[in-house]
Order: C-alpha cells, then sequence, then structure tokens
C-alpha cells in the first residue's frame, strides 16, 4: 500500500484498517449494487403470466420502478417507457420495497377471472 507523505500522520501505528480494493474504473452496476444496498427497497425479477392482471397494461401501471423489460426474444430494454406495453412472458425488473413486490408479483402471476377481478377458477 502507498500513501502520500501528507496522509501519513492520519494513521495510527497500533490501529486496525480494512484495505478494500476498487476498481480502475467507475462501472455502473456496481454503483446501482452499493446504492441498493442502502436503501429500504430491493429487486424482484417478475415474469408477465398469460391472462394476469398486468399483460396488456403498460410500464407505468407496475407500483415501483420498472428498471427493465426483457422480451421474449431475450433482448433487455433498460429503462422503458411508461407508456411501454407488457405482454405475456415478458421478464420485467422492478425495484420497490418488499411488500409491495409481493403484491406485484401475485398481480403479475395469477389469472383474472372473467369480472376481471381476483384469480379465475
Amino acid at each position: 500500500m502507498a500513501v502520500d507523505d501528507d496522509d501519513v500522520s492520519a494513521f495510527d501505528d497500533d490501529g486496525t484498517y480494512r484495505l478494500i480494493t476498487m476498481p480502475a474504473s467507475p462501472r455502473a452496476d456496481r454503483e446501482f449494487a452499493s446504492l441498493l444496498r442502502g436503501a429500504d427497497e430491493t429487486m424482484a425479477v417478475i415474469t408477465v403470466a398469460a391472462g394476469s392482471e398486468f399483460e396488456g397494461t403498460t410500464v407505468g401501471d407496475v407500483p415501483g420502478s420498472v428498471v427493465a423489460v426483457e422480451p421474449t426474444d431475450g433482448s433487455v430494454e433498460p429503462i422503458p417507457a411508461r407508456g411501454r406495453p407488457l405482454t405475456a412472458d415478458e421478464t420485467v425488473y422492478v425495484i420497490a420495497r418488499p411488500e409491495v413486490l409481493r403484491e406485484i408479483e401475485r398481480r403479475a402471476t395469477e389469472r383474472r377471472s372473467a369480472d376481471g377481478t381476483g384469480t379465475a377458477d
């Protein structure tokens, strides 16, 4: 470890220190992960089921923050427009509080009943 002469006095000979190595250049994925660790929200990956409440709606209808959508063809769309429609079998990457994520997952996986409410029998 190399330290500038001006910084040497800031260290205590008897102290314990933790050495962390950082990448040579910042990476967005690492910065995002470190920010998410300190937040109340977390991220979930949810697949839109055929006949679910979210099929045919838009990204803006999903509570929380949709950070990406992966269509069935596999090309991930980062930061999709709020008006982008959602279709069956697409994967949605959402950031929200855990209780909101549970609700999103329920709504994305349960089939709608004929009247549009609840689960179909």
